[in-house]
């Protein structure tokens, strides 16, 4: 995973918020690795 500044850097599209848990923790890190793959696409275009 990205070190805080590399992240910082970056355009996010979407950017992750506690209020988007599911209360999960598996579901949440699948999320999460979601959204950073969507972000990563998004930097690419």
């Amino acid at each position: 995973m990205a070190d805080f500044d590399e992240v910082q850097e970056k355009h996010l599209l979407i950017d992750w918020a506690d209020m988007m848990s599911v209360k999960n923790a598996q579901m949440d890190a699948d999320h999460k690795q979601l959204i950073n793959l969507i972000n990563d696409l998004y930097s690419a275009m």
